[in-house]
């Protein structure tokens, strides 16, 4: 249980292959979904099962006693930064470069991320999922985040971007975007993105905590390969994330996803927590691909 509940943090160095005990060995999810299906729809889980919430404190607290707390504060108009494992010196405003595992990563102009496109929110949840989510790989305030152009975020005016409709398209490029570019990190941005639109034991702890450090991490993390609902219903949807592991095959995130006062939130319970972290796969089959530009 340790183990998968600190596989999401272990993405602050990309070193996700050093803790999944699978990861030599990854196999195919035997999932009976395929990508781009009709609908998605409700699987064994429930809508009531995925957003019960808790107050207990999970295993993340092993590794939060282990981190010094930062009293810095994070400088908004700071657009490169200096580390060790990722060089984004070449990157400038408005242009592309290479971002991790050499997938195309463009700085956007504005320093919180420039919008791609628009989208309308349907009162009521739509579960269709598309065949392919396309988007584009934006380095904002040091991580890689993922901007889609049908299925947001829309949001800009706060550092990490948010907003996004009410569809299974939304609430999965939400769940992608939390995973890779905000819940493994605990900088000062990441902390607030985490206070609004995160509520999980272990995060909570986090937050309650505050920032600890500078910036976000030694090497930022890729966006999502795919992304896969396995439930859709209510007000609720449960995603599936696929990251690109290094070494090759892909680590996978489960969240549940719950519409609240127009925007997408990761509600877990500690049931939730456990199952963070699924088995790694080897291909994206039964996965829609997110396609960069």
């Amino acid at each position: 249980m340790v183990k998968k509940t600190l596989a999401s943090f272990c993405l602050l160095s990309l070193l996700v292959a050093s803790c999944s005990k699978d990861n030599d060995n990854p196999q195919p999810a035997q999932e009976q979904e395929t990508a781009g299906q009709a609908t998605v729809t409700a699987t064994t889980e429930t809508a009531d099962q995925a957003a019960v919430t808790t107050t207990e404190v999970g295993p993340a607290d092993l590794l939060i006693e282990n981190m010094k707390p930062h009293k810095g504060s994070f400088d908004l108009e700071q657009r490169h930064f200096q580390r060790n494992l990722f060089d984004d010196s070449k990157l400038a405003p408005g242009g592309y470069g290479t971002g991790v595992l050499g997938r195309p990563l463009y700085m956007p102009v504005n320093p919180n991320g420039d919008k791609r496109g628009d989208f309308e929110s349907p009162d009521e949840l739509d579960c269709t999922m598309p065949d392919e989510i396309v988007g584009q790989q934006q380095y904002i305030h040091g991580r890689q985040m993922l901007i889609t152009d049908q299925h947001g975020p829309g949001n800009f005016d706060a550092p990490l971007p948010a907003g996004y409709p009410k569809t299974v398209a939304g609430a999965a490029v939400a769940a992608a975007n939390a995973v890779s570019g905000a819940m493994p990190f605990s900088d000062e941005l990441s902390i607030d993105y985490q206070r609004k639109y995160v509520d999980a034991p272990g995060i909570n702890r986090m937050v309650n905590l505050g920032a600890r450090t500078a910036f976000p991490a030694p090497l930022p993390q890729s966006v999502a390969a795919g992304v896969k609902a396995t439930s859709c219903g209510g007000e609720v949807v449960v995603v599936k994330t696929a990251l690109i592991l290094p070494s090759g095959g892909f680590v996978v995130f489960r969240t549940p996803m719950v519409w609240k006062n127009g925007e997408w939130v990761v509600v877990m319970s500690k049931t939730d927590e456990d199952q963070l972290f699924q088995p790694d796969i080897s291909s994206l089959a039964g996965y829609t691909k997110v396609v960069l530009k």
